[in-house]
């Protein structure tokens, strides 16, 4: 919370322990800038919805909102796609990363006890 921003999944739980009838989930990343992410367990709550830009909602329309979350999911499914793979070749590039780093760290090792004998 540095930015004083919750994470979807921060947002859930809250609104969990508050036993909230109802949460919308607006004001997504600007790195998103079409839809956010819509992970499965948004749909599992039953009570969670997103609300997009100009979207708006009446009081007995809220029950409404989180079966808005499969039709974005159709709408959007294209930037949705692209979501994932972004998402799936950053965690990549950080596992080749890591991994170098290991085997760095290994040579090093290897060199140091080397140098020891």
């Amino acid at each position: 919370l540095k930015k004083k921003h919750s994470t979807m999944g921060q947002a859930v739980e809250i609104g969990r322990k508050m036993k909230a009838r109802h949460v919308i989930l607006t004001h997504f990343s600007a790195r998103y800038p079409k839809v956010p992410e819509l992970p499965a367990y948004l749909e599992k709550s039953g009570n969670v919805g997103v609300a997009m830009d100009n979207l708006s909602v009446r009081f007995d329309q809220l029950d409404l909102v989180p079966k808005l979350i499969p039709i974005f999911r159709e709408v959007y499914q294209e930037e949705l796609f692209e979501i994932e793979l972004r998402k799936e070749s950053r965690n990549l590039k950080q596992k080749e990363e890591r991994e170098l780093k290991q085997k760095a760290e290994l040579s090093a090792r290897q060199i140091a006890t080397a140098d020891c004998n």
